[in-house]
């Protein structure tokens, strides 16, 4: 009875098992996409291949998402050159999210993947191609394209330290 339970909830709420959770993606080559970035240029994944990757999925109006970007964006400062940053931006209009980068001085690259955005790819069609189920989610790709480690939830500093490490990337920050 509780497993029926579970399963009409989440049902309720929008969950899907059609799309893959992102631990299914592990040691697997990340899904493909093609998405506009904050200057309307066509950006796709395999742009990056040869070059470690972190994939973060979040909205402005997501306080986890908020509170680890401030660590992301000192991160990614330290390790231009080395990883790329790409943060790709759900369920809100284009303008929203990069208001709140503009407005905050955060300088990686932004993705939207919402309705109307200019993309080539459906709405939300990267994220539900990367079973995101909740935000900030974010996946840390090394430079063969493959899927080393998936986070659920906001991070620190030293979060983003660890992780990187694991795709190659030798973050000497403290």
């Amino acid at each position: 009875m509780k497993k029926y339970f579970l399963a009409l909830i989440f049902t309720l709420l929008g969950f899907s098992s059609a799309a893959p959770s992102g631990s299914k993606l592990l040691d697997l080559i990340a899904p493909e996409f093609v998405l506009t970035n904050h200057l309307g240029q066509v950006v796709r994944l395999e742009d990056f291949r040869g070059k470690p990757v972190v994939l973060n999925f979040w909205a402005s109006w997501c306080g986890p998402c908020r509170g680890e970007f401030p660590g992301l964006h000192t991160v990614w400062s330290r390790n231009k050159g080395q990883v790329e940053f790409l943060a790709v931006a759900i369920s809100e209009p284009r303008e929203t999210s990069l208001k709140f980068m503009q407005d905050n001085k955060y300088t990686f690259t932004v993705l939207t993947d919402p309705a109307n955005s200019g993309n080539t790819e459906p709405t939300r069609a990267v994220a539900n191609r990367y079973g995101i189920e909740a935000i900030p989610t974010t996946y840390f790709i090394d430079a063969g394209g493959v899927v080393r480690r998936t986070v659920l939830g906001g991070m620190n500093t030293v979060d983003f330290r660890d992780y990187l490490r694991e795709i190659g990337v030798n973050d000497l920050g403290r």
